[in-house]
């Protein structure tokens, strides 16, 4: 029953390390993606205000 309890606890140990890394990756993409949006609204508002 203990040796069952620390093997699960190994495997759950592992997996929260396992869903730490994807959020993290998660988070540089979201950040990424945040930085192109930004890029690309005033790319178009620019353009918007040439057209003017």
């Amino acid at each position: 029953e203990q040796r069952e309890t620390a093997v699960e606890n190994v495997k759950l140990k592992q997996y929260n390390e396992d869903l730490s890394r994807e959020l993290e990756n998660t988070t540089q993409e979201l950040s990424l993606a945040q930085e192109q949006l930004t890029l690309l609204q005033e790319q178009a508002s620019r353009l918007h205000e040439e057209r003017e």
